[in-house]
Formats: structure tokens, C-alpha cells, sequence
């Protein structure tokens, strides 16, 4: 959930900030204001939300460790961070190369457009997410990497 969380909110900005430059005139600046007044709201939001973990009555001690993954471990680990670097990287390449397509290729000058679009694709890594959470590793690994073939195809 956490991942998909993640990925419907980076979805959200370019949708938001494409529906405001498109409706709402000012592109280059009121997409910020609102982000801005979105972050504020959020920061006050967490700042009056009551704690709801116990405190505990000595603090522990702070013991730094180095980060590890067990040997065994690691071609799988390797494999899956390979995945996710390229899945991110395309998903950069996309959100900067599609609205100078939309605009160059298919004549649209269309804010919302473009910002559908990348809401899209980020929607979708976000229902995939959702989708296949039941799934196991093995499945969801093929799957995601047959439909990024597919996509790129």
C-alpha cells in the first residue's frame, strides 16, 4: 500500500498542476501557490494530529548499523533494485518526453492532457500495486516485467 500510495500521489501533482495551468491561467506560478497551500495544510495537519505510539520511559540506546543483505540473499536483492531503478527511470523519461510529444508530435497544447497522461501511467504502476498485492513475488516480478516490455513495445 505504501508504494502505491506513493506512486498515486506523484500521479496527482502533474494531474492537479495540468488541470490549474489549463483552467485556472497563471501555469507557471499558481500550480506552486497550491502546492505550497496543500504542503502547509499537511504540515499543520501532522503538527495538531495527537501521537498515538507510548512513550517509553528511558530512551534506548542509539546503536547505528551498517546497512546489509545476507549473501543468500543478494542476487535476488540486486535483481529486484535493477528492476525498480529502470521502472523509475522510465517512468522519468516518460513524464519529461510525453508533453513535448503531446505538444511536437500530436499538435495538443492541452495542460490537462499532459497531465493526464502522466497521471496515468503512475495511476496505473498505482492499481498495479493494489492489484497484484495478493500475488506472489514471483508473479508479480513476471507480470510487471512482461507489461513494461509490452509498454515499451
Amino acid at each position: 500500500m505504501a508504494t502505491a500510495a506513493n506512486l498515486g500521489g506523484i500521479g496527482l501533482g502533474p494531474l492537479l498542476s495540468g488541470l490549474l495551468a489549463q483552467y485556472f491561467g497563471h501555469p507557471l506560478v499558481l500550480p506552486y501557490l497550491v502546492a505550497e497551500a496543500l504542503m502547509l495544510i499537511g504540515a499543520v495537519a501532522l503538527a495538531v494530529a495527537p501521537e498515538t505510539a507510548a512513550v517509553p520511559p528511558r530512551r534506548p540506546a542509539y546503536r547505528p548499523q551498517r546497512v546489509r543483505v545476507p549473501a543468500e540473499q543478494r542476487p535476488l536483492f540486486l535483481a529486484a533494485a535493477t528492476a525498480a531503478g529502470v521502472v523509475f527511470a522510465l517512468f522519468g523519461v516518460f513524464t519529461s518526453v510525453a508533453p513535448s510529444l503531446l505538444a511536437g508530435v500530436l499538435r495538443s497544447d492541452s495542460h490537462a492532457v499532459a497531465g493526464a497522461v502522466a497521471f496515468a501511467v503512475f495511476g496505473a504502476g498505482a492499481a498495479a500495486q493494489i492489484v497484484l498485492s495478493r500475488a506472489t513475488r514471483r508473479t508479480q516480478a513476471g507480470l510487471g516485467l512482461a507489461t513494461l516490455v509490452a509498454g515499451l513495445w
